[in-house]
């Protein structure tokens, strides 16, 4: 599955594919809700759910395309962030500060 297909995709089609073949990167609290970021081969995947558990919303990003925040949460050594990377050059480019 490549990112187009996933965001063809309903929410609850995304979250079972999140589920399926997503790996865990990070989590994260923030205005009432809690953001999760996996990775998914190619591209990742932020699950976003509310205070009480409930899927807000499921986004996909490929590499680039990510809130910066999300990059300097994540280390760029890190292989899930590498499976999610089509090009691993591009890694020991990216600076944030």
């Amino acid at each position: 599955m490549n990112l187009s297909d996933f965001l063809a995709q309903s929410v609850c089609q995304r979250f079972d594919t999140v589920s399926e073949w997503g790996f865990y990167m990070l989590r994260k609290k923030m205005d009432g809700c809690t953001m999760m970021l996996f990775s998914v081969h190619g591209f990742f995947a932020e699950v976003l759910l509310d205070g009480s558990g409930e899927t807000l919303a499921v986004n996909g990003y490929a590499f680039g395309e990510m809130p910066l925040e999300y990059y300097q949460m994540v280390d760029t050594l890190n292989p899930f962030m590498k499976a999610a990377t089509p090009n691993t050059e591009i890694l020991g480019d990216l600076q944030v500060n």
